[in-house]
C-alpha cells in the first residue's frame, strides 16, 4: 500500500494539530512546536489503499486550517507550514530533506 507522510514544518508553536482524512480524524497532536534547527515539528505516516483522498490539517486553537484533494497511487509527501497565520500545503512525490 502507498503511504502518505504528513510533515508539519515551519511556524508551529505549542499548537494542537488535527489531521483529517476523508472527514475522519486520523491523528491529533498536542503542544506541537517547530524545531527551528531543522524546520520540522512533527511527522505522521499513513498507509492507505490507492485512491482519492481529502486531507485537512486543523489548528483548532488558532482557527487555522488547510485542505487538499489528492490521488494516492504512490508514496506522497505533504508538507504544512504556517506563515502570517495562514497554512500553506506543499505536495510532492519525494521525501522532504531536513538538516
Amino acid at each position: 500500500m502507498p503511504k502518505l507522510q504528513i510533515d508539519l514544518q515551519e511556524g508551529f508553536a505549542g499548537d494542537t494539530v488535527e489531521l483529517w482524512v476523508n472527514h475522519q480524524l486520523a491523528a491529533r497532536y498536542e503542544s506541537v512546536s517547530t524545531d527551528l534547527r531543522i524546520s520540522l515539528a512533527q511527522s505522521h505516516e499513513l498507509e492507505l489503499p490507492p485512491g482519492d483522498y481529502h486531507v485537512e490539517i486543523r489548528l483548532p486553537n488558532r482557527a487555522i486550517r488547510a485542505s487538499t484533494d489528492l490521488s494516492l497511487q504512490q508514496d506522497l509527501y505533504l508538507g504544512a507550514s504556517i506563515n502570517d497565520n495562514r497554512m500553506q500545503l506543499r505536495l510532492q512525490t519525494e521525501n522532504f530533506i531536513y538538516m
